[in-house]
């Protein structure tokens, strides 16, 4: 008698758990409609967005196979707003304009460097490699900037903005092409760069993003982001936000700086499943928090994630093409 019901046992079990495992999803599902980043708990469940919710399917067809409709509308529920969430980075590429391939076109690379990261070769070579016209580096230390010197790569950019900190925020931005009104500006309270590029008679601004991550600093990181997005919906010519935003797609402000004239590149090529961190350096599930985000003005010919050896972030290649 006691045999028999070991296997009773085992089942209730069994989908006892599996409807703990929804209703928790279902809570942080909750949470995100309710309280979308309110803390970081929710910024981080938030942040694995694209794996968090896996288990729902998996549940979801056990249920219907054994025909727990109940376990199975929820789960349901739950895949469907996974899929919702995730269908802006499953979409298409736009079609290219006619024009687009005679337009005139520059290309970006944008890298945190990693203040710790002492593979300066490596760096400098994918640099060299990539040949772009503007370079926007996160996380230029005075060692940074030494290598980089020392290795003769500035010959070749000869406008230059920089904020060189023994911090992880210092930046730059080396160009081959003219740049005008470049200044050091506060975005609540974290210094970044920001610039007048002057490209086929036209200006376009630059700004060189890497605000603060949420860890532990939940309100900097609100100032900073918000003072960003200000400066952005400011602008009102030619723009583009490039540099580790420390926020993914699934986060509360890169919808804020996304749902006005900016776009994500990534998103204009059909990549918005790219990933850029942790790069190897950590072990965790791979995200995107580097974005470039363009005016209406500008065209995303090709954006790619390079290397980043050394560093925990892949940088950016992005061609860039004015509208005609």
């Amino acid at each position: 008698m006691g045999v028999g019901k070991r296997p009773l046992r085992f089942t209730a079990l069994l989908w006892g758990a599996l409807w703990l495992i929804v209703v928790l999803l279902a809570e942080l599902a909750l949470c995100r409609l309710f309280f979308y980043d309110r803390t970081e708990i929710f910024i981080w469940a938030n942040v694995m967005t694209p794996y968090l919710y896996l288990p729902a399917y998996a549940i979801l067809l056990l249920a219907v196979v054994r025909r727990r409709w109940g376990l199975a509308g929820v789960s349901g529920l739950i895949v469907a707003a996974h899929l919702v969430w995730l269908a802006p980075n499953l979409a298409q590429a736009e079609a290219l304009a006619p024009t687009a391939a005679t337009a005139p076109s520059l290309r970006l690379f944008s890298a945190n460097l990693f203040a710790r990261n002492e593979q300066y070769a490596a760096m400098i070579a994918e640099i060299e490699a990539a040949d772009p016209d503007v370079l926007l580096l996160q996380e230029y230390t005075p060692v940074w900037h030494a290598a980089l010197s020392d290795a003769g790569l500035f010959a070749a950019y000869p406008y230059s903005i920089t904020n060189i900190y023994p911090s992880p925020f210092g930046a730059a931005i080396w160009s081959k092409l003219p740049l005008q009104d470049g200044e050091v500006w506060e975005a609540g309270g974290v210094q970044m760069l920001r610039a007048t590029l002057v490209f086929n008679e036209q200006a376009i601004r630059l700004y060189n993003v890497h605000p603060s991550p949420p860890l532990f600093a939940l309100d900097t990181w609100n100032g900073q982001l918000g003072g960003l997005a200000a400066a952005l919906a400011a602008e009102t010519g030619p723009v583009v936000a490039i540099g580790d935003f420390n926020v993914t797609p699934q986060n509360y402000w890169y919808q804020e700086l996304t749902n006005g004239r900016l776009r994500d590149a990534h998103l204009d090529r059909g990549r918005g499943l790219a990933v850029t961190w942790p790069n190897g350096y950590n072990y965790v599930p791979p995200v995107r928090l580097d974005h470039a985000l363009l005016s209406p003005e500008l065209i995303c010919l090709d954006i790619q994630e390079g290397l980043g050896k050394g560093s925990d972030h892949k940088p950016l290649i992005v061609d860039i093409a004015l509208q005609t």
